[in-house]
Formats: structure tokens, C-alpha cells, sequence
């Protein structure tokens, strides 16, 4: 799939609704699941996908404060991109 953003608070906005859609699909999944144990590890996979909304909304605030430098992105427990 190839996406144009003519903005990074654009591209960070697609990325975070990403992750918001796929949050609510595994809590909707979880609840299908008829084992107690699968539900948990569906719910914590949910989790995570709102640990990344966190982090790219994290991005978000700090690229609109001062640009997106990569300074003002240290810290935010991001892998680098080589």
C-alpha cells in the first residue's frame, strides 16, 4: 500500500488511527476467544497497539512543539531506521 502525507502530523495521524483500529479489533477478538488464556494474550497484544498510539502521539505533541527533529524524539523508546 503507498500513501502520499503532505504533512508529518498527517502521516502521524494515519499511523495513530492504525493503531486505535487495530486495538479495537483484538479486544473484539479476545472476546470471541472461549479459553481464558488465549484471552488474555489477545487482550495483551491490544495492549500493545495502544502502547504504540501512546508513543506516536508522543511524537505527535513533540514534532508540533518544536518540529521533528530527532532531538526532541530521543526517549520515546522508538527503534531506529537505518
Amino acid at each position: 500500500m503507498s500513501k502520499t502525507f503532505k504533512s508529518v502530523n498527517e502521516a502521524l495521524d494515519f499511523a495513530i488511527q492504525g493503531e486505535i483500529e487495530a486495538a479495537e479489533f483484538y479486544i473484539a477478538l479476545a472476546a470471541k476467544m472461549k479459553r481464558a488464556s488465549d484471552e488474555k494474550g489477545v487482550r495483551g497484544v491490544a495492549a500493545e497497539e495502544r502502547g504504540h498510539r501512546t508513543k506516536l502521539e508522543a511524537v505527535k505533541r513533540a514534532s508540533t512543539r518544536s518540529g521533528p527533529g530527532p532531538n526532541r524524539l530521543m526517549g520515546l523508546g522508538l527503534p531506529t531506521i537505518s
